[in-house]
């Protein structure tokens, strides 16, 4: 006999927003202060503006 199971990844800020589920396309870790690393499962519309965020604090943040 053969199975086969399909894991499906939603987007974790769809959920937290409760917006319709969409599938995730990419997961990031985020650390923030001294926790753990935390991994978060984005969409393409959510990734995108992860991408715009990097940038700009890459070009414009300062480091503390």
């Amino acid at each position: 006999m053969v199975q086969r199971i399909t894991r499906i990844t939603t987007c974790d800020h769809c959920a937290h927003d409760q917006e319709p589920e969409r599938d995730a396309v990419r997961s990031i870790k985020i650390t923030i202060d001294r926790m753990a690393p935390h991994r978060v499962d984005l969409c393409d519309i959510h990734a995108a503006l992860w991408d715009k965020l990097k940038i700009i604090a890459t070009t414009r943040g300062t480091r503390s």
